[in-house]
């Protein structure tokens, strides 16, 4: 039997009303035709048809006329709400034939070493995926009752094969004289179905996923999804996805897949969040040729490559990562050894290594978790941190060792970042707010700042904050243009893989089409705000 599974990485957006919304968002993934998600409960929505409520999101899906879906969204954002598409996510993982017996993967990354001292056990990994599939003569020896975030029952059977998988390679029964092993055998699955049997999902639902998997005592979040690399970290700020992650408690490690688009320059969203550990995939004789890079990617870990067999002197058996799941394939039904490949069947692999890593401490947060890993990864490619490996291939045993000997190395974040506030002003030349600020000067470097405004009300109260822009750090000015006349204030972020500084307000400004206006009065248009 043989079945061949394609990566489309891809996901929701819920956000706050931007002058290129509408452009942006027309050209993102796709979304599921005639709905519209809005943050509230379906009771304040009785003008509409609602499809289904979110409770742990606090999102409602509403039923709209098919085409009509971003007429829809731009309508509820102008009544001040978050409203957005539904837009697709799908897996990302490649499965392929069964018949593989050796876990060449495990080796790889210091199991057997690491199984000696911790095997994961007290901590709960809730896998966000297909769902989960019992009854396997393997199996898995702890699986909590699980969550259904699409139609919000419990029932999350995986009529697809790959969430089974994936919580094979965390906690598949060891040492039962059946079928193959698992990293974090002592861990406890959290099954939450967000990905249909299909291997579809919205970002709707994944969010609600998130929500529900930390309000129920996740320690640790695998997430092998996403949407195509194509896509910078910016098409997703107003996703409702993101908004969770940023505002997830810091105390859950949330792993998840770069993606497999081969892409050189970046990696798939959510894995570029910096609330994530993003992993890309190795397989037998180094990066798998699947696997996307970038500067946000942390670690790698074995994903396999059914296009080879290197293993063992060409032993007949392709080197995918071999795990047991029940496959829905060419009207056959079974459970079986199968080998998979992709960033999916990577990310498991350190979703494990953190729950060890957590049976070990309990106490570590996210960024001691990551550092822990990547102090100890084994270094591939170019020396040091590169965009192909990240910090490099992670080494369970060694991770435990630093962890044990007082380790990780503390992690800091940024500074606040401060306001030029002389240069905060409104441009009437050129119809825009030129917006500067000075880099934070404490805490470790910056990897890009958020910037967010708001407008204050006829009584001078300033109203919700919405998205304006991502920037790159070594940029340091910026402009926001196609205002209406008001008054403004912007704030700014600083964050990095250790966290996120605090919001610097800045100066009011004052915009006014008809003349006047700036920062606290029309400033004159020189120097470089000019240009």
């Amino acid at each position: 039997m043989s079945t061949s599974k394609r990566l489309v990485c891809a996901i929701l957006s819920l956000g706050t009303a931007l002058g290129a919304s509408m452009v942006a968002e027309a050209a993102g993934p796709k979304f599921r035709p005639g709905e519209v998600v809005v943050k509230g409960q379906s009771w304040e929505f009785r003008e509409y048809e609602v499809v289904k409520y979110l409770p742990n999101a606090d999102l409602t899906v509403l039923k709209v006329a098919p085409g009509r879906e971003m007429a829809q969204a731009l309508n509820l954002r102008k009544k001040g709400l978050k409203a957005s598409l539904n837009y697709i996510a799908r897996k990302s993982a490649v499965p392929n034939d069964p018949l593989y017996n050796y876990q060449w993967h495990f080796p790889a990354i210091q199991a057997e070493a690491a199984w000696d001292q911790y095997d994961g056990s007290g901590v709960i990994v809730a896998v966000l995926d297909t769902g989960f599939q019992s009854g396997g003569p393997d199996g898995v020896d702890c699986v909590l009752p699980g969550y259904n975030a699409i139609n919000g029952g419990t029932n999350v059977a995986d009529g697809d094969g790959h969430g089974t998988h994936v919580s094979g390679t965390i906690a598949q029964s060891t040492n039962n004289g059946t079928g193959g092993a698992g990293l974090a055998y002592g861990a406890c699955i959290l099954p939450v179905k967000v990905l249909d049997d299909t291997g579809s999902g919205t970002d709707a639902d994944i969010t609600e996923g998130i929500a529900w998997a930390i309000n129920n005592g996740a320690q640790v979040i695998n997430m092998s999804l996403g949407y195509p690399a194509s896509y910078p970290l910016e098409t997703f700020t107003n996703f409702t996805s993101y908004a969770e992650l940023t505002n997830s408690d810091e105390n859950v490690t949330i792993v998840v897949a770069s993606g497999n688009d081969s892409s050189t320059t970046g990696i798939c969203y959510p894995a570029s969040h910096p609330a994530t550990i993003a992993v890309g995939a190795t397989d037998v004789d180094g990066i798998a040729p699947y696997s996307n890079q970038g500067p946000k990617l942390d670690l790698v870990a074995p994903g396999g490559n059914t296009g080879e067999d290197l293993h063992l002197s060409n032993d007949g058996y392709k080197d995918g990562i071999l795990q047991e799941t029940y496959l829905y394939s060419q009207g056959t039904n079974r459970w079986g050894h199968y080998f998979f490949q992709g960033t999916s069947m990577a990310t498991p692999h350190v979703a494990a290594a953190a729950a060890i890593l957590l049976s070990k401490n309990g106490d570590l947060d996210r960024y001691q978790v990551l550092s822990s890993l990547s102090n100890s990864a084994l270094d591939l490619g170019a020396a040091g941190r590169d965009k192909v490996f990240g910090a490099g291939l992670i080494q369970v045993a060694d991770a435990l060792t630093a962890v044990t000997s007082g380790s990780p190395t503390e992690v800091i974040e940024p500074g606040t970042p401060s306001w030029n506030e002389d240069e905060v002003a409104y441009i009437s030349e050129q119809s825009h707010v030129y917006l500067s600020w000075n880099p934070p000067t404490e805490g470790s470097p910056v990897t890009d700042y958020t910037l967010e405004r708001s407008k204050k009300n006829k009584r001078g109260k300033l109203g919700g904050f919405s998205f304006v822009a991502l920037v790159e750090n070594g940029t340091y000015t910026t402009v926001d243009s196609g205002l209406d006349d008001g008054i403004y204030v912007y704030r700014i972020l600083a964050q990095n893989d250790a966290g996120a500084s605090a919001w610097a307000l800045s100066p009011d400004v004052v915009v006014s089409t008809t003349g006047g206006g700036g920062g606290g009065g029309e400033k004159p248009c020189r120097g470089k705000r000019c240009q």
